[in-house]
């Protein structure tokens, strides 16, 4: 399941998880996508990408509670 099957909000992440899936190649299938191929800008990219997902988590935790 997805978080977007119990809240529609997640749609706004659409885009930062979408990137982030990009990258998790990696970790379960090592030498698929070298991290030597990573560019700076695509670094950035990603980790601006996870704090927005971060941060709108966050705030849906602080506003269950």
């Amino acid at each position: 399941m997805y978080a977007i099957n119990y809240q529609k909000d997640f749609q706004e992440l659409f885009v930062e998880t979408g990137l982030l899936n990009r990258y998790i190649t990696e970790g379960r299938y090592p030498g698929d996508l070298p991290f030597e191929s990573i560019g700076e800008n695509d670094a950035k990219e990603a980790i601006e990408a996870a704090e927005k997902i971060e941060a709108f988590v966050l705030e849906k935790m602080k506003s269950a509670s």
